[in-house]
């Protein structure tokens, strides 16, 4: 390998390295919980039950994160609590917990959070 593209090569990796976008998987909101999913951030408190089916990702450098998840009746009088209700589409219910959104569908029980 000649010393230029060598050069090349360890710009890509030190480039690959500095773009950090962790995933992770949950089956349930105890798994997050003993993770530490919620401890550092990642996913609000508010989902800390009633949640299931988690998956989340997260970029390190900007500190921004989003995940996908299934829910149960239980979490949305919670969150009516907890959160601001936002305005949404007549099919979907819309939330703001501090720093993270979450949109809700209420006929498929999926939900999509974001911060």
């Amino acid at each position: 390998m000649k010393l230029p593209e060598a050069g090349l090569l360890l710009l890509i990796v030190f480039l690959e390295g500095c773009n950090e976008t962790p995933r992770a998987y949950y089956a349930t909101a105890a798994d997050a919980v003993t993770a530490g999913a919620m401890t550092r951030g990642w996913l609000p408190d508010v989902l800390n039950s009633d949640v299931s089916d988690i998956h989340e990702s997260h970029d390190i450098d900007n500190n921004r994160g989003e995940a996908s998840f299934r829910y149960t009746a239980g979490l949305i009088p919670r969150l009516n609590q907890k959160c601001a209700a936002r305005p949404a589409a007549k099919s979907e219910l819309n939330y703001q917990c501090g720093d993270f959104t979450l949109s809700l569908d209420p006929q498929e029980w999926r939900g999509h959070l974001s911060h």
